[in-house]
């Protein structure tokens, strides 16, 4: 199992919680945990890299990294290079990989500027991106599932809506 991010301390979390779960299921958890930058090609290849070194192949890929505020370019960099970065490498060493895509609702319908911030259609852009890159790839015969997580407010309050070709 292999988890990355951007933020030590979440990940840190992450694998205390991870670790719990083993523990209560009375299984190995034999975690891979790194701080990754998505926005970094590097530092993916590196992140993959070491992955398939330890486990021979790549089964599953979640790409759930992305922001909805800084500047519009950071919200590209994150939201579309990162995800794309991600399936390019994996797709290279593990074709057999399945692709989970976090995009969001704000791809089907725009968000209030008002409510949501000034860069509130880059954001909804981004998402209607990774919608469609989905799509391509699946089309590719790729297996990938698109999950659109509804407006969060708060942590505790969400809705999702997933869209997939049966793949």
């Amino acid at each position: 199992f292999a988890i990355c991010g951007r933020t030590e301390s979440k990940l840190k979390e992450s694998k205390k919680d991870i670790e719990n779960f083993a523990r209560i299921q009375d299984c190995n958890a034999n975690l891979i945990v790194q701080r990754v930058d998505v926005s970094e090609r590097s530092e993916i290849e590196q992140f993959i890299s070491r992955v398939v070194e330890r486990c021979g192949q790549i089964d599953h890929v979640l790409c759930n990294a992305g922001i909805s505020f800084g500047s519009d370019f950071d919200l590209v960099r994150v939201n579309i290079l990162g995800t794309m970065g991600t399936v390019e490498i994996v797709k290279e060493t593990s074709p057999q990989a399945r692709f989970v895509l976090f995009s969001s609702l704000a791809g089907f319908a725009p968000l209030p500027h008002q409510e949501y911030g000034e860069n509130a259609a880059v954001y909804a852009a981004t998402k209607r991106f990774l919608i469609e890159y989905g799509l391509k790839l699946q089309q590719e015969g790729l297996k990938v599932t698109i999950i659109c997580p509804g407006f969060i407010r708060e942590r505790s309050g969400c809705c999702t809506y997933t869209y997939s070709s049966g793949a």
